[in-house]
């Protein structure tokens, strides 16, 4: 009886929260909203990431939403959670208001091939008829076919998605900007039918009208941000090309935005914990080539980049990690067979970089169809520090004009040199032709890769915190070390380490419990960067930025 009242809860609650008729029990629907309120959700906290207009300025646009066994739950601004936490949270005036408890998420291992399948709702929210929405389900089938045909191509055939099946068109009860009751409303749908749409491989795309996020409230693009295993993914499009839907489920697995840094004057920036300096200026998409940019045809149909192929990790050989001095020849991005086709380095401040080789071969033929032309040539980048798991990049200008300069003129030349913003680290390109480049790397630091041992190759460190503090300027960290087999590692020492203009500095160290965890409390002055660093050699975690709450004039 317990667990059918707790069904009946989570149902109402989301019933509530979301504005939706879920199926749910004769006891649930009885229930009054203020009995609703006191009810208790639980689920995965799961960041979900809008698309902007073209050449937006600034950060990610995201959201946060408790993904639970039964849809999604809205999370309230201010709640001090981190994507992948598993959460019980309160339902008060239609989101989940107040964090009751919080655990780790759980780690597990990622098969190298896993059943995909994609099951689309075409759908026209509410104010829409069945007529406005065009797709059908045969242009669905064919849009879908292209972009598992693109990642089929950059994982080696590891990663495809299969169609799973369709609700037919029908009218959404909730207008457009209202996704999570769209996705929630699509989930019931689908179970009345028998189906589960909630799983590892299994995704839900809702189709909407091509067109309305330019004339209503629609998003032209909406996900789940997840990883190769998650367990929610849903997707939202509102048009119908090939790098949209590839976009979206770059999305759920675990990807971020393929952006770019550009700097009046200078090749890099150092990134603060909120900027990279005055002169510099980030702008989302702007990487022409790679599906985690801009959408659309002629858009994002390249190969991705050195950076998101290291952040999926489907093909370890694909990445080299170069510490200076070294001199390296780069094989073609477009030969997805050869090995080294990026280089990693780390700069003497941790951040990471990487370098490749891009030549108008295999997808990346489709340069010629960009109206903008992108260069092609030795590309450089580097990780976007405020990404989700850190798997955003910044495509990086050698030749830089000023930070609203549309000039997608940024390969490294023969005879010219990069530059990091420490200063501390060059790239320089020696010679290039059609089979490869040669490269000059100096300075810089030995890679750093918090897949590295914590005393053993076994290893691994991870930290998480919010990122943003309380109003008070206090923060949680928490740091958890695993074996490789995923047991816990208790007795580590470890230590909460912030960056500074002089290095990294520690904070605190201390042990892990029994239960391989560690965690401290400390307050921010400034927004700041923490890692924690365990283990001899040391195998620092990938850094995690927290900022101040704005305050209110």
């Amino acid at each position: 009886m317990e667990s059918q009242v707790t069904r009946a809860l989570v149902a109402a609650a989301l019933t509530v929260a979301l504005g939706a008729p879920l199926g749910t029990s004769v006891m649930a629907n009885a229930r009054t909203a203020d009995a609703v309120d006191s009810a208790r959700v639980s689920g995965v906290v799961t960041e979900l990431v809008a698309e902007a207009p073209d050449h937006a300025r600034g950060g990610e646009e995201t959201d946060l939403a408790l993904a639970t066994p039964d849809g999604f739950v809205p999370l309230a601004d201010g709640i001090d959670v981190a994507p992948g936490q598993h959460v019980t949270a309160e339902v008060r005036g239609g989101e989940a208001a107040d964090v009751v408890a919080t655990r780790a998420a759980r780690e597990g291992s990622t098969p190298a091939v896993l059943d995909r399948r994609v099951y689309v709702g075409i759908v026209s929210p509410a104010g829409y008829t069945l007529a406005d929405n065009t797709n059908t389900v045969a242009s669905v089938q064919r849009t879908l076919a292209s972009a598992s045909d693109y990642w089929g191509s950059q994982t080696g055939g590891a990663v495809t998605f299969e169609y799973g099946g369709t609700l037919g068109k029908y009218v959404s009860e909730h207008p457009c900007g209202d996704t999570t009751a769209m996705w929630n409303e699509a989930i019931e749908k689908f179970a009345d039918e028998g189906v589960d749409v909630l799983g590892p491989g299994r995704y839900l795309m809702l189709v909407a009208p091509t067109g309305s996020s330019a004339t209503d409230d629609c998003q032209y693009g909406y996900g789940t941000l997840g990883g190769l295993e998650a367990a929610r993914n849903a997707t939202f499009v509102s048009d119908d090309n090939q790098s949209l839907y590839a976009h979206e489920l770059g999305h759920n697995l675990g990807l971020a935005h393929a952006s770019a840094l550009r700097c009046a004057g200078a090749q890099d920036g150092v990134w603060n914990g909120r900027t990279y300096g005055s002169n510099c200026a980030r702008w989302r998409y702007e990487d022409l080539l790679d599906v985690m940019g801009y959408s659309g045809k002629r858009y994002g149909e390249g190969n991705l980049n050195a950076p998101h192929l290291d952040d999926l990790g489907l093909d370890p050989g694909a990445i080299r990690a170069v510490a200076g001095p070294a001199t390296v020849t780069i094989p073609p991005l477009s030969d997805t067979t050869a090995p080294g086709r990026g280089l990693r380095l780390t700069d003497t401040n941790g951040e990471r970089y990487y370098v490749e080789y891009r030549t108008a071969t295999g997808r990346d033929a489709v340069w010629s169809l960009n109206p903008y032309k992108p260069s092609l040539g030795v590309l450089l980048y580097r990780e976007d520090p405020s990404a989700y798991h850190l798997h955003g990049s910044y495509h990086l200008d050698a030749t830089p004009l000023g930070t609203d300069s549309f000039d997608y003129d940024r390969a490294l030349l023969p005879g010219t040199m990069f530059t990091t913003g420490t200063g501390t680290l060059t790239v320089t390109t020696i010679r290039q032709d059609e089979n490869g480049a040669v490269v000059e790397i100096a300075g810089g630091a030995s890679d750093v890769d918090p897949e590295l041992p914590v005393g053993s190759s076994a290893h691994k460190v991870r930290l998480s915190g919010p990122s943003v503090a309380r109003r008070s300027g206090w923060v949680r960290l928490t740091a958890v070390v695993l074996s490789e087999t995923g047991a816990v590692v208790p007795g580590s020492r470890v230590s909460f380490q912030r960056r500074t203009d002089e290095g990294w500095r520690t904070v605190r160290t201390t042990t892990t419990s029994r239960k391989g965890v560690a965690r401290v409390k400390v307050r921010l002055r400034q927004s700041t960067t923490f890692r924690v660093a365990a283990g001899t050699p040391v195998a620092p975690s990938r850094s995690v930025t927290v900022r101040l709450p704005r305050t209110r004039s």
